[in-house]
């Protein structure tokens, strides 16, 4: 579905480094509230400053 399609775009666009506002322009939103609502990174952006915590907390232990 379309609605399906404009997910995966702010989602992957968002992913490869696009800044919300382009996103939000592509998408045609008025707030870059609504385009965050079509974004799914925060989870995996969670995940990620999680790992990169632990590396840094970790990397001078032996």
């Amino acid at each position: 579905s379309t609605h399906w399609l404009r997910h995966t775009h702010a989602t992957h666009a968002l992913e490869a480094g696009a800044a919300i506002e382009e996103v939000q322009e592509n998408l045609g939103h008025a707030s870059p509230a609504t385009t965050a609502i079509y974004s799914h990174t925060g989870r995996n952006r969670r995940k990620a400053a999680v790992e990169r915590l632990m590396e840094y907390s970790t990397a001078g232990d032996d």
